[in-house]
């Protein structure tokens, strides 16, 4: 179990849910469904009564991402970027299809429509070499788009929808 799971911790002066790995989860599961308030609030020991809306909020949300990962497919012509169809799930999908168990693999990014852009989401391994932050940055940007985040987790957004072949060809050339 811990090798699933790892460390627990429990939250001796917490509220409602005394596990952290839990409560990360509510937290994350209730901002990413748009009920950030709801997850605040349990993080600020408010009073039980919300326990049921976040914990449900948050199995709605893993439910969604567990689907979208199921109909996550890489592009044709580029084994390391999916497209899905949800642009609210593309950060989840991106962390499920990144974790595959192997220790050496190229970054991966997931995108999906919205409206007339793309959201992308990339992540790459420990040990990759790839700094995701500075690639999303200047190849969304070569793009027409925008783009960050960390070195190991980033995010882009490139409109209009069709110079989503440059970031994709962009992004195989580089991560591959």
């Amino acid at each position: 179990m811990l090798s699933l799971w790892g460390d627990t911790w429990h939250l001796e002066r917490g509220g409602a849910v005394k596990d952290a790995h839990s409560l990360a989860g509510i937290v994350e599961g209730c901002g990413k469904s748009g009920k950030g308030i709801l997850g605040a609030a349990l993080c600020l020991r408010s009073p039980p009564v919300y326990l049921d809306d976040a914990w449900e909020t948050a199995r709605a949300y893993r439910l969604r991402i567990i689907e979208a990962t199921r109909q996550a497919h890489p592009l044709p012509d580029n084994p390391l970027i999916y497209e899905i169809a949800d642009a609210d799930a593309v950060s989840g999908v991106a962390d499920a299809v990144s974790f595959d168990g192997l220790l050496n693999h190229p970054p991966v990014a997931v995108m999906a429509p919205r409206g007339d852009s793309y959201s992308v989401s990339a992540r790459s391994p420990q040990g990759a070499g790839k700094d995701l932050a500075a690639i999303l940055s200047d190849l969304a940007g070569t793009c027409g788009g925008t783009g960050g985040g960390h070195y190991s987790r980033g995010g882009a957004k490139i409109p209009p929808r069709d110079k989503i072949d440059c970031f994709t060809s962009g992004f195989l050339e580089v991560c591959a």
